[in-house]
This record gives C-alpha cells, structure tokens and sequence, in this order.
C-alpha cells in the first residue's frame, strides 16, 4: 500500500520530514498528511508483522530485521521497560551477572527464546510460556526482547490487540524478574560456598531469637504438604530468610528413637556427619556442592510432622515418632549425593546415636527392664543397618575411561 500527496511549489526534503511535506504544505494541511502518513505506515508494519508471524521457525535473518523495523513502526504494540535487580558480591561483577542473566533467558528455562541476529543481543519469544500446550508453527505474538546493560526493553505485537499485548508484557516481564531472581542466588550460593559465610539476602541467623516449642497438637493436626513457603518451615528456628532465599528442593524425615532427645541428638549429627561443610557466621546452616557442581543449603530442625514405625506395633496402636527434618535449599534438584548416600549416612547416624542411648541405660542397670519398642529396636537394628548399606552399595558405581595410550 502507498500513500500519494500532490503538492504545488519547492518541497524541502529533511530527516525529520522524508516527504516535504510540512516544508510543502501549510500546517494544518501537512498535519493531517503527516497524521494519514503515520497511520498508513502502521497499518503496513502491521500487515506486515501478521504476515510474518506465520511463517515460525522459517523466518530468515533479513525477514527478523524487517520484524524488528516494523515493531518500531506500528502504534498497536506494547512497550515495556524490566529493570534488572542485581546484587553486587566479591565473586561475580555486573559483567558475570549480564553473561548469566543472558545464560538462564536463552537456556529455554524460562521461555522458548532464539537470537535474532548473531550480532545484536536481542531475542524474540517463540512459544507462549502462558500456553504451552497449543503448539503451532507459526509464533504465539510477536515480542523482541532488546537486553541492555541495566534493563531489558520489551516490545509486544500481539494479533488480539494492544491489551492482549500489554497482559502479555507484563507476564514477560514478571519471568525476566524470575531470570534476575535466580541469578542473584546463583551468585549468593556461590559466595556462600567460597567464603563460607552466608549473605543476609540469602538467610541469616538471630541468636537473641526465641525456639517455640511445637505443641503435639500442632505435630498431629497439620496437613502433609510439600508446596510450603521457607519461612513457614523455619518459624520455630532461628533462621530467617532473606530476599533471594532458596526455596526448599528436597526433604526429608528421619524418626527420633523415644530415647534420644531432639536437640543434643541433632548437634550430634551436625558434628560429627555434616562439620565439614559448615557455615562460619550461621551455626546450623551447611553448605554443599554435589556431583553436578549445584550448590545447595542444609539444615536440620525439629520438624512440625510426626511419623509411625510400621514394624512397631504395640497392643494393636502405632507409635508416632518426633522426627528430625533434613532441608536442602537450593535453585536445582540435588543429586544423588544428597538424596541418597547424605540421607543413608544420617540415618544410620541417628540408628547408632539411638542404640548408644539405650546401651547407657542398661549399662546403668543391667536389670532394666525393655520397654516393648526398645526390643523391637533391638531386632531390626541389625537387619535396617545392613539393609542401607546394601541398598546403597549397589548404586555406588562408577565408570573410568582410560585414555588410548594406556595398555
């Protein structure tokens, strides 16, 4: 489509003014040209995006920089600004932030992105992250994605209109904040693990803070959840969370034998199975790195749960357990390390600590008379010793590659 103006007289051509037409026209004449010229130009970068956008994944190089041309052009987009919120450490510059920001957008983590020009830092969004599950090929909208040094400027061309563009600007928007929120505790984790001190925007640690005691009504009566906030789980420890906390990725309950008591029986874990990893400035929190180099937060506390033993059984009722939790914060699912060989290490901790109290109570009397459960402890102690250990073994094992000079 073209647009033709007539004028009579010398038209005076300028950047501001490719046509001459204010130069050529009177003012309330080129007023109105300037307005039809403008909106015919939209119109055609708008035709031109709805072409485009069907086209997906064939989309060339010079046909993205058309895109681009056109989103500028048209007044039916969405414009938006993402500041990035970035925390200055020792470890990692503004640079090392950029470079994992730019890492974590173009992972697919987030978002289906791909670059638009080898040369340009600017990405366009090739699948709905609202609607993944209707997968066409064309693309959802068009919205590039031009990453600055301190924002990321969001442009949105959407087929529904400009609402639709602003609702889906804001979504990017949100996810960009996502990105930054998950850079910043990769750069906390990592400041953690090298200075063995942790950041009070991670989580922090209050000796003046006072341990409530959890009720049993409290142990009975709440519901097994897993989706629970952080600060939820540590209400009745002296941990708090910060503003870039790691959400909790895996726990874990260990019953406590009805002879050990909660408090020491924890401080005997953390001395003597997870000391070296310990935290300098946050007595309680330990810091780890697995087999895939992902950091992650360990803590143990009283958990709010209580648990049954189902080779217990006495007069035909269960008994419940106090249990100690085992937290592991972190941005990443653990591995093996932790889900596996740390929890079979603790629990055969906790078997020993448990066998060494009741051992101190016979050793006191020996004509002590055993409690029910104690026998039945007794009994399977050695049976559940052997069996974490047999059940571990058999996944302990590891393949070396030779090089090819060696015979």
């Amino acid at each position: 489509l073209t647009a033709g103006v007539t004028t009579f007289g010398q038209s005076v051509i300028s950047r501001s003014d490719p046509a001459g037409i204010i130069q050529a026209l009177p003012l309330l004449h080129a007023a109105v040209a300037l307005s039809l010229r403008t909106k015919l130009a939209s119109f055609t970068a708008s035709q031109t995006l709805e072409r485009l956008r069907h086209l997906g994944p064939a989309l060339t190089s010079q046909e993205l920089r058309v895109a681009m041309t056109c989103v500028f052009e048209t007044n039916s987009v969405a414009r938006a600004e993402c500041r990035f919120g970035w925390h200055e450490n020792s470890f990692w510059s503004h640079d090392d932030f950029l470079s994992a920001l730019w890492r974590e957008l173009t992972s697919g983590r987030f978002v289906k992105v791909k670059q638009a020009s080898n040369r340009t830092e600017v990405l366009y969004i090739t699948e709905d992250p609202q609607n993944k599950i209707d997968k066409t090929e064309s693309l959802p909208y068009w919205a590039f994605l031009f990453f600055r040094t301190s924002h990321m400027s969001i442009y949105i061309h959407h087929p529904l209109g400009i609402s639709e563009a602003t609702d889906a600007s804001t979504n990017i928007s949100l996810i960009i904040h996502e990105a930054c929120t998950r850079v910043n505790q990769l750069s906390l984790l990592e400041e953690l693990h090298r200075n063995r001190t942790t950041n009070p925007l991670l989580i922090s640690y209050s000796k003046t803070d006072c341990l409530e005691p959890v009720s049993k009504n409290e142990h009975i009566n709440e519901k097994l959840v897993t989706e629970i906030s952080l600060s939820q789980l540590l209400r009745h420890t002296s941990y708090t969370p910060g503003q870039y906390a790691c959400p909790v990725v895996f726990r874990v309950d260990f019953p406590l034998n009805h002879r050990c008591q909660m408090n020491q029986t924890i401080m005997a874990l953390e001395s003597s199975v997870l000391h070296p990893f310990a935290v300098q400035n946050c007595p309680g929190l330990f810091c780890y790195k697995d087999e895939s180099d992902a950091i992650f937060c360990l803590v143990l506390i009283n958990s709010s749960r209580r648990v049954h033993q189902d080779e217990i059984d006495v007069k035909g009722g269960k008994i419940l357990y106090d249990c100690i939790e085992l937290l592991v914060m972190g941005v990443d699912s653990p591995g093996p390390s932790i889900t596996v060989q740390l929890c079979r290490i603790l629990r055969n901790k906790l078997e020993t600590i448990a066998l060494d109290a009741l051992s101190k109570v016979l050793k006191k009397n020996p004509h002590y008379n055993l409690l029910p459960m104690d026998m039945m402890f007794v009994q399977h102690f050695e049976h559940k010793y052997e069996s974490n250990e047999s059940s571990s073994s058999s996944r302990e094992v590891f393949v070396y590659d030779l090089p090819g000079i060696c015979d």
